[in-house]
């Protein structure tokens, strides 16, 4: 499946994938190998937050934000994806 989905976005300059503890054994690592533009990220859990980049320091007083806002998976502002099959890509 990652070879054919990499097959539709090999002009992406990063593709990032996501899996739970178990995937980055064996096959997927080294199919995730293959591709320069292709990024794993492992023992991703139910309750993993996604946050953006921190925003820049305003110079006022006071602990610059180490974190940006949320992101959240299913808000169609934060992130472009279709759905295929049970899959989104």
């Amino acid at each position: 499946m990652i070879n054919w989905v990499m097959g539709i976005l090999k002009n992406y300059k990063m593709v990032i994938l996501c899996c739970d503890n178990w995937y980055p054994k064996g096959e997927v690592l080294e199919t995730v190998k293959k591709y320069n533009n292709l990024e794993l990220i492992d023992n991703v859990r139910v309750d993993t937050v996604l946050n953006d980049l921190p925003p820049e320091p305003t110079g006022k007083r006071g602990r610059p934000r180490k974190k940006g806002n949320r992101l959240v998976i299913y808000n169609q502002e934060h992130f472009n994806f279709s759905k295929i099959g049970k899959y989104f890509v």
